[in-house]
């Protein structure tokens, strides 16, 4: 990729982790009545779908069905939210590989060392670390709302699944396209 490519990736990539972080933070504002307003729409939509013989069901039954489901949604909502965040931050840090065959140095210039996948997807993965945490101490502020180790972890996993994922890509890319320079 040219270096122009590469610029318009980065800032698309950065604009679109921090729209994620914004939006976090935002939902993660809310208290919790107005966040469960906010899921139960879903809720209702999908309950009827979901939830086996949802039809038949008496009130009673129907009410705590769909608040398993309730809870199931809103935590399912809270890993695409960091999935796609650690998605975003990988993207922006893998922009900052150097391109294949551009790490060699020139006559009477030393090798410089340059990160590597590896190190930029860790540093995006610490980035996703850092802001589960700082989300879940906002959220602890919030009335009605808890901060919990066990989101910050849920979050954490969340987006280091993209970045991993991203990470095999970046590689596997970067080792076919450094075998066919050196071909």
């Amino acid at each position: 990729m040219n270096k122009k490519g590469r610029l318009i990736l980065r800032i698309l990539s950065g604009v679109f982790t921090l729209a994620i972080c914004a939006a976090a933070f935002i939902y993660s504002g809310k208290d919790m009545d107005s966040s469960n307003a906010d899921s139960k729409t879903v809720t209702d939509a999908v309950a009827p779908v979901a939830i086996t013989n949802y039809q038949k069901m008496n009130s009673e039954k129907k009410e705590a069905s769909e608040a398993t489901l309730n809870v199931r949604i809103r935590k399912i909502a809270h890993c695409l939210e960091y999935l796609a965040m650690g998605a975003g931050a990988a993207v922006f840090a893998l922009t900052f590989l150097p391109a294949a065959g551009k790490n060699d140095p020139g006559p009477g210039e030393k090798k410089r060392r340059r990160p590597g996948a590896t190190a930029l997807c860790a540093l995006a993965l610490g980035f996703c670390l850092l802001y589960a945490s700082l989300d879940e101490i906002h959220q602890y502020f919030v009335p009605g709302r808890a901060g919990t180790v066990q989101d910050v972890a849920l979050d954490f996993l969340a987006a280091g699944v993209s970045v991993l994922i991203l990470w095999g890509i970046a590689t596997i890319v970067r080792r076919n396209r450094e075998s066919n320079i050196g071909a």
